[in-house]
């Protein structure tokens, strides 16, 4: 196990409507989201606003084609950041590092684009 450095990636505010999270971002910041995609089976979907050099606010709200329910929009949910996550050039190794000091694991996502693109991170 080794010290490692992580950058933060983003930051992830939850709206339980993406349009009206949109709006909100739009009119707090006078900058225009772009609609990212879908989370396939994780319940939601997102827009994005580039906060610097690879580091972005992400909007993320429940997505009402899928079955699932995402844990950030269960029973009495609200808007607000929800959480955060991290990027490495050395990811794989660093999850285990954090999961032998936190007992908690790196999450794995997948994000479908309107373009048909799949991002998996």
């Amino acid at each position: 196990m080794g010290i490692f450095m992580l950058q933060l990636d983003h930051i992830i505010y939850g709206s339980l409507d993406l349009e009206l999270g949109f709006e909100f971002v739009e009119a707090l910041t006078g900058v225009k989201p772009v609609y990212g995609g879908i989370h396939p089976g994780q319940g939601t979907r997102n827009a994005l606003m580039s906060l610097n050099n690879r580091q972005y606010l992400e909007i993320m709200s429940p997505d009402s084609q899928q079955s699932v329910v995402s844990p950030f929009f269960g029973e009495n949910a609200t808007a607000g950041i929800k959480t955060w996550a991290v990027g490495s050039s050395d990811l794989n190794r660093q999850a285990d590092d954090v999961q032998v000091q936190s007992g908690q694991g790196a999450m794995n996502a997948q994000l479908d684009t309107p373009q048909g693109e799949v991002e998996v991170f």
